[in-house]
């Protein structure tokens, strides 16, 4: 729970602007995974970072990792004391919005990818298998690695 938070939401029409208290009322952001939000029930996308898979991972690596910058962003959010998120205007494939999410000032996505939970996002097919080939090397969903076959 964000204690005393200011929550400044720059995203008109969409999620409202509002304060959170020390009761948890108000539009708190909640974590879905390392990379997406929930506010107001609406989910929201990262804008520049793509954090690894925690829905359907890759490989057991890309989960383990995926569930640390899951619980990173969690302990960034409830330990931030003002709260950002500024809309892009952009969505996502999924038709979420892309957003960035500043904590006390600091861009989030910036503190994961500073951490390594998290790199630069870009677009397409091949920067994706790249994104799964950084998370999980050789080590692939239904490749011969995850099937014990040598």
């Amino acid at each position: 729970m964000i204690s005393f938070a200011r929550i400044a939401l720059i995203a008109v029409g969409l999620v409202g602007t509002g304060q959170a208290t020390a009761d948890g009322a108000g539009p708190v952001p909640t974590v879905i995974d390392g990379d997406t939000l929930r506010i107001n029930g609406t989910r929201l996308r990262l804008r520049a970072i793509d954090a690894p898979e925690t829905h359907r991972p890759g490989c057991a690596a890309e989960a383990a990792l995926g569930a640390l910058a899951t619980g990173r962003l969690r302990q960034l959010v409830g330990e931030a004391r003002a709260i950002e998120i500024r809309e892009s205007g952009d969505r996502d494939r999924h038709g979420r919005p892309l957003v960035d999410l500043l904590l006390d000032g600091v861009d989030a996505g910036d503190v994961l990818i500073t951490e390594g939970l998290a790199v630069a996002y870009r677009p397409g097919r091949a920067a994706w298998k790249d994104r799964r080939r950084h998370w999980c090397g050789d080590e692939r969903r239904g490749g011969r690695r995850d099937r014990g076959i040598r």
